[in-house]
């Protein structure tokens, strides 16, 4: 459907796509994710808040704000984008582009 054909032309400019819901929490278990910050491969990232993964308290702060903001547009769902940074299971830190959108599908979910 629309929402797949979607996300299969965003991993191929991407490197990691997940989906969030309006919690802000991870839809599905994002194996690519979970490798770009070392985590075990066994450990799903469902549930969990990607923002957590982020290295500074403000980058978490404006992540929320951004996000929260796009959820309420309700003029047409603006893009946006942020620089962050992740840190690993490691403690090393990666720098990342964070490209947001709100879509719904075609039966109106988010």
């Amino acid at each position: 459907g629309e929402g797949s054909a979607m996300r299969r032309l965003l991993e191929l400019v991407c490197d990691v796509v997940v989906g969030l819901n309006t919690e802000l929490e991870i839809t599905e278990p994002a194996p690519r994710l979970g490798a770009m910050i070392s985590m075990d491969p066994r450990r799903s990232m469902q549930g969990a808040r990607l923002q957590d993964y982020m290295a500074a308290e403000d980058d978490k702060a404006r992540f929320e704000q951004l996000l929260v903001a796009a959820q309420s547009d309700t003029e047409g769902a603006l893009p946006g984008v942020m620089h962050t940074t992740f840190r690993d299971s490691s403690g090393s830190k990666l720098s990342a582009e964070i490209f947001y959108v709100k879509f719904s599908t075609l039966d109106g979910r988010c």
